[in-house]
């Protein structure tokens, strides 16, 4: 059974918190799927695998950022250029706003604390849209909405939210995204349905579990990962097509 393992990270930087992945962790994260053979998927060859299931990898992995925070930038992006692998980033696109708007320093903030960072100065945590422009090398690019249904400067109705986000990326990537990752993982079957009226067509959750390549794209399961190398072979044991391997030559 062909599956495709979504693994979601939050923040790569070294601070003890959960959301968090130390930076030398995450190098090895790269390094264990690089020497496993698995290959790194960009969000499209979701919509492509799903309707040539036969060329999907034996081994494959999407990795996927959520909210655009600044230590993807700084410390990330980096390692994935480094090892040239892909990977895919989903954008706040009013936080890329805000952020764009003035300079500040890096700071790097308690994930519990970043909200209340964005409302002060959002640059000091969120990337600017030039620094999104040059990660597309590495990064392909899916929407988060536009306010996450929290924001600063106005309160949307979900479907202008979910429209504004789109036709955002567009004026400032040049790209028509129909991936859409839902804030929290919280969505209903209203708001699904009018995300896809918008054209949205891939569907991003929280919820932890396998992705068979025969399913729709309605509900796509990601892991939270974790800051651990054992969590992720355990991880990608359980979610991804070479389970059926034996474990001996998974966990080597």
């Amino acid at each position: 059974m062909n599956c495709i393992p979504i693994l979601c990270y939050t923040h790569i930087r070294n601070m003890q918190d959960s959301y968090s992945v130390d930076v030398e962790m995450f190098e090895r994260h790269i390094k264990y799927l690089q020497k496993k053979q698995y290959t790194f998927l960009h969000l499209d060859d979701i919509l492509a695998f799903k309707k040539d299931p036969k060329s999907l990898p034996k081994r494959c992995v999407l990795l996927t950022f959520d909210g655009a925070w600044r230590d993807i930038y700084e410390n990330a992006y980096p390692i994935m250029k480094h090892y040239w692998i892909k990977g895919g980033l989903f954008l706040v696109t009013e936080w890329l706003d805000e952020a764009s708007k003035g300079s500040a320093d890096y700071v790097p903030t308690p994930h519990s604390q970043c909200k209340n960072t964005i409302l002060r100065n959002a640059r000091e945590v969120v990337c600017n849209w030039e620094e999104v422009k040059k990660m597309q090398d590495i990064f392909s690019i899916g929407s988060m909405t536009h306010t996450y249904q929290f924001s600063n400067i106005v309160s949307l109705p979900w479907h202008e939210d979910l429209e504004l986000s789109k036709k955002i990326i567009k004026e400032k990537l040049g790209i028509e995204t129909k991936h859409l990752a839902w804030p929290d993982g919280s969505y209903n079957l209203g708001l699904l349905r009018t995300a896809k009226t918008i054209g949205y067509e891939v569907f991003y959750t929280m919820e932890q579990g396998i992705n068979r390549i025969e399913s729709d794209n309605d509900a796509l399961k990601r892991c939270s990962v974790k800051n651990s190398l054992f969590w992720l072979k355990k991880a990608m044991f359980a979610t991804s097509s070479a389970r059926s391997f034996k474990i001996g030559k998974i966990f080597l």
